[in-house]
């Protein structure tokens, strides 16, 4: 099964991080989340500015954009 995780603490958020260790001992995860904090504007999209990816990790990217950005471009 593949997961896709996103979030809107950001790509070093412990949480995220400790969740996707946890899940990739018995499933395919995948996360792309924002490379910063983005509390309080996860429903908000980039429109008008391009959407940069880093990669973070093996199967983890961190995104410029904002979380909805995340969950689009993940999925």
């Amino acid at each position: 099964m593949n997961i896709l995780l996103a979030n809107d603490d950001g790509i070093e958020c412990k949480g995220i991080q400790v969740l996707a260790e946890r899940l990739s001992k018995d499933y395919n995860v995948f996360m792309v989340a924002p490379e910063s904090n983005r509390s309080a504007v996860s429903h908000h999209f980039t429109m008008f500015n391009s959407t940069k990816l880093k990669e973070y990790k093996k199967n983890q990217w961190s995104c410029s954009g904002f979380p909805g950005d995340c969950a689009f471009i993940g999925v």
